[in-house]
């Protein structure tokens, strides 16, 4: 497999809420996890870096002989850990009371994508032919747009687009969707935050990533696509491809934590 990581501050923010990180004990096993501060909450950024250690310091544990059922088990119990700490460092804390974080976790044993989400972060699987979104938004415009209140059109511009329903530190319990997928080889995950879907298209991401270029160049245009239009939030995305060649990775000076 191949990897690269990369998160930009954007044209608006101050600081980078955002936090990623990849694990990869070898070639058939990659964890991926990358968390969104709520920027409408003091501390967010608290908030994603300790979602994020947590969540590495679980999943650095897995391992290629472990079961897709006990890794959903596994990064459910993880989830819920952070979720814990979070909600322990707000009380102890009262200038981060009500912090919390976006998080999308996948877990890729082989063929087979192991993801599980909270928020509106996403994962996408591509490849030249396909671009679908595996994860769902837990967004109030999102349940509009599922109960038939708005179109997809009017969900773009919504004036409560960002608004979370379902985050890790907010409440005392915390369930993630988790799903399993199956991808191919020269297939890709992208996993990113809303600084990089709110700007730009399904169908630019898309275009990005079906261009015969080197991993790193792919990363780096659909920051600068996010940029262009804009750049309002923080910018953060993981991808992988399946290759079957041995593995190998880039990060950025910005990134993540």
């Amino acid at each position: 497999m191949e990897w690269v990581y990369k998160s930009d501050v954007g044209r608006v923010r101050s600081h980078n809420e955002d936090s990623m990180f990849i694990h990869a004990p070898d070639e058939e096993l990659v964890a991926v996890v990358v968390a969104d501060g709520m920027g409408g909450h003091k501390a967010g950024d608290v908030a994603s870096q300790l979602a994020a250690k947590v969540m590495e310091e679980q999943l650095v544990q897995i391992k290629a002989e472990h079961t897709l059922d006990e890794l959903k088990t596994f990064l459910i119990e993880s989830v819920q850990l952070a979720n814990e700490r979070i909600l322990q460092k707000s009380r102890e804390n009262a200038s981060m009371s009500g912090m919390g974080t976006t998080l999308v976790v996948a877990i890729i044993k082989g063929q087979h994508l192991l993801i599980g989400n909270i928020g509106d972060s996403r994962a996408y699987l591509m490849n030249d032919e396909k671009c679908e979104q595996l994860t769902q938004d837990h967004s109030f415009v999102n349940e509009l747009l599922h109960m038939g209140e708005i179109t997809e059109k009017e969900a773009m511009a919504h004036p409560q687009k960002n608004v979370i329903v379902r985050a890790v530190g907010i409440d005392d319990e915390v369930k993630p969707d988790v799903t399993v997928h199956t991808w191919a080889e020269n297939d890709y995950l992208l996993v990113c935050t809303d600084g990089l879907t709110d700007m730009v298209s399904d169908e630019e991401i898309h275009s990005v990533i079906k261009k015969e270029d080197q991993m790193e160049r792919k990363a780096d245009q659909l920051i600068q696509l996010a940029l262009d239009a804009g750049g309002v939030d923080n910018i953060s995305l993981a991808l992988v491809k399946r290759t079957g060649m041995s593995s190998s990775r880039t990060g950025s000076a910005q990134e993540a934590r």
